[in-house]
């Protein structure tokens, strides 16, 4: 009762899909990989341990890695967001989860940026690690024709909001962490 499949048959989009997953969740926080991922052993445990002792923090970005690029998380017009990330359902809820009129690209940030503009920082949580075998087949191929639209999106809906979305991501940027992922110990 732990693990359902939300069939998404005729296919959606990718932020539609994430959406109705979410809304599925029954726990205290949501999660979200793609299927071409590994998690590495602790780095969930660490996520909700480092949310729940920083209670603050709105949303949590794990670092990852791809190719040769080390672990990092990713920074977009000044705002740190996640691409694999971990909030709370009921702040999620609340926000709306990631824009639906955003296909894929963009939608973390949507989901970042509403974060931001609650008041609530977006931070990298320590310790996470997250490998992304990113692989250039059809289906991807496929992906990269929404950019342009999704991009048009994202930008003709919180381009107006940029300068707050700014001044709230500065206003948490002390407590920031770094962008490429310290050594573990």
């Amino acid at each position: 009762d732990r693990v359902r499949v939300i069939d998404d048959r005729p296919k959606t989009t990718m932020s539609r899909g994430y959406r109705r997953a979410f809304e599925a969740c029954r726990g205290e926080w949501v999660a979200w990989f793609n299927d071409d991922v590994e998690v590495m052993p602790d780095c969930i445990d660490r996520a909700v341990v480092w949310m729940t002792t920083n209670r603050d923090v709105g949303m949590g970005a794990m670092y990852y890695k791809e190719a040769d690029i080390p672990y990092h998380v990713n920074e977009y017009l000044g705002t740190v967001y996640a691409n694999f990330g971990i909030l709370r359902w009921m702040l999620g809820a609340r926000l709306g989860w990631f824009d639906p009129d955003v296909g894929m690209y963009g939608s973390d940030n949507t989901l970042t940026w509403k974060v931001l503009l609650d008041d609530k920082s977006v931070l990298p949580i320590p310790g996470t690690r997250v490998v992304h075998y990113a692989v250039t087949d059809q289906n991807r191929q496929s992906n990269h024709l929404s950019v342009s639209k999704d991009h048009e999106v994202l930008h003709g809906r919180y381009g107006p909001k940029m300068e707050a979305i700014r001044v709230a991501a500065n206003k948490f940027r002390l407590l920031q962490g770094p962008i490429l992922a310290p050594t573990l110990p």
